[in-house]
């Protein structure tokens, strides 16, 4: 591929990642929001010190499910992708 199209090719996907990382967030918000609202509506929410779902909650919810879709339940995979989870924790 020509220098000139695989860098339009990288600005497009890059541009349509950081779009869909948008929408995710906006998801996730929402879905947190949602379930509040549920909670609140049921009397269940600050209740015995419970203020509901964080969207850093649901986060983990999409993660490990993510993490699942990866590894397609394949022991080794999912040891590669752990160790890969590992080495990018330790370079944030």
């Amino acid at each position: 591929m020509h220098p000139k199209n695989e860098s339009a090719v990288e600005d497009i996907i890059s541009t349509n990642e950081l779009k869909m990382l948008t929408q995710i967030k906006n998801i996730l918000q929402s879905t947190a929001n949602q379930i509040n609202l549920e909670l609140d509506q049921q009397g269940l929410r600050n209740v015995s010190g419970y203020e509901g779902i964080d969207v850093g909650y649901i986060s983990a919810v999409l993660h490990q499910s993510c993490f699942a879709w990866l590894h397609d339940n394949d022991k080794e995979v999912a040891i590669w992708i752990a160790e890969n989870q590992v080495k990018l924790a330790h370079s944030l």
